[in-house]
């Protein structure tokens, strides 16, 4: 008599899954360039560096726009003081065209000098206003909050707005690209198909469904896109190569070890516990 270990068989979820080479993709990923020529004055982050939104990233060099405004701003105050003194004198016509001390011509004229005056000023005020909106783009800002990238400029460098000053990337929300063969994907069912991201020991750390699913398969590799979107939780960083498994199917199941079945000729057998005369043995029995 040998002893043997046995083992109770129970229902189990059977996956039918495949894993593949998942491609991680940020929802909120730019390049960076500036609106506005010029040399770069100050870098204030540095590569990697989280940054929230509105905060300056990089400095253009704002003195000439700055100068300027300057010059536009002391064409205001001659303005202003020319529009007032235009005012006056309309009100000083007006009257003695009232009392018959001026003509109708003359109290014309100071109308149309009084009207030419505000048109001057208004036209240096919003010179001023279109200045000042110019100067705020010499400070490059980030637009949300995420992590700034490679900076590949330096102080001192000449930029214009074809020059890409960074990238930023915002990893709170990510999704995982996965390519897979198209008779897969024509069972892949979007919003119910699981995308698991496992970690090199196969332990799922995100589950998301597909959301996406290509229309057509790569002209190059006669693959298909498959995307599922999640909330980073786990620290993953968008870029990044990841282990995922898609699970195409999922079923309940009987499950044995695969060190209890053995195979004669292209037949799969386990021994199952059984009664006989003699008592309990081991009954030979074949698997599917």
């Amino acid at each position: 008599v040998m002893p043997v270990q046995v083992q109770a068989l129970s229902p189990n979820e059977v996956q039918d899954a495949a894993e593949y080479v998942g491609a991680l993709i940020s929802r909120s990923s730019i390049s960076v360039y500036p609106q506005v020529a010029g040399y770069v004055q100050a870098i204030p982050v540095r590569p990697g560096t989280r940054v929230q939104s509105g905060e300056v990233l990089l400095v253009v060099d704002p003195r000439r726009e700055q100068a300027g405004l300057r010059a536009t701003q002391a064409q205001k105050a001659s303005a202003l003081a020319q529009r007032e003194f235009a005012r006056r004198t309309r009100e000083r016509s007006a009257q003695l065209l009232k009392e018959g001390l001026q003509s109708r011509q003359d109290y014309e004229q100071a109308v149309a000098q009084a009207q030419q005056a505000e048109a001057s000023a208004r036209a240096v005020e919003a010179q001023i206003q279109s200045q000042q909106v110019q100067l705020g783009f010499y400070e490059v800002s980030a637009p949300f909050a995420g992590e700034v990238g490679d900076i590949p400029v330096k102080v001192g460098d000449y930029v214009t707005p074809q020059s890409r000053l960074t990238s930023l990337d915002q990893s709170k929300a990510l999704e995982v690209s996965v390519q897979v063969p198209v008779d897969r994907a024509r069972v892949v069912q979007v919003g119910k198909t699981p995308v698991e991201v496992l970690d090199e020991k196969g332990h799922v750390r995100i589950s998301a469904p597909v959301f996406f699913v290509a229309p057509t398969p790569s002209a190059t590799t006669q693959l298909v896109e498959v995307k599922a979107a999640f909330d980073n939780t786990v620290g993953l960083r968008a870029g990044e190569l990841v282990r995922a498994r898609l699970v195409y199917q999922a079923r309940e199941a009987l499950t044995v070890p695969t060190v209890a079945v053995t195979q004669i000729s292209s037949q799969s057998f386990v021994y199952v516990v059984a009664s006989a005369d003699g008592g309990t043995v081991a009954k030979r029995t074949p698997l599917e």
